[in-house]
């Protein structure tokens, strides 16, 4: 990821659909930082692509009546949440945290 004009971020990779490759950039609106509701700082981006050149033909099934199942066209729409680790920990150990925190709620949920 790069920044873009505008305060877009350039998000540039590959993207395989049923054995094809071909290269994709796409720009990403920041959204937005700030605390969540359990105090951790988290950002958020947004992107959105679409394509009516360039994948067609990668699958297909032709309809009885006529037509095609699928059209010509391909859309790629993210929604990005990053989380800023707290203070002395590290990204993975905040993750499992977190994880176990919920584990035993929904476990604590059942029980009743």
């Amino acid at each position: 990821m790069t920044p873009a004009p505008e305060g877009k971020l350039r998000v540039e990779g590959n993207l395989t659909i049923h054995g094809i490759t071909k290269p994709v950039v796409l720009e990403a609106a920041f959204l937005g930082s700030g605390p969540g509701l359990d105090g951790v700082t988290r950002a958020g981006s947004r992107a959105r692509r679409r394509w009516t050149q360039g994948f067609r033909n990668l699958w297909n099934k032709t309809l009885d009546k006529g037509g095609t199942l699928l059209g010509d066209e391909v859309q790629i729409m993210l929604q990005i949440e990053g989380v800023l680790p707290k203070p002395g920990e590290d990204g993975a150990k905040a993750e499992t945290k977190k994880a176990d925190k919920a584990e035993k709620k929904e476990a604590a949920t059942v029980k009743k």
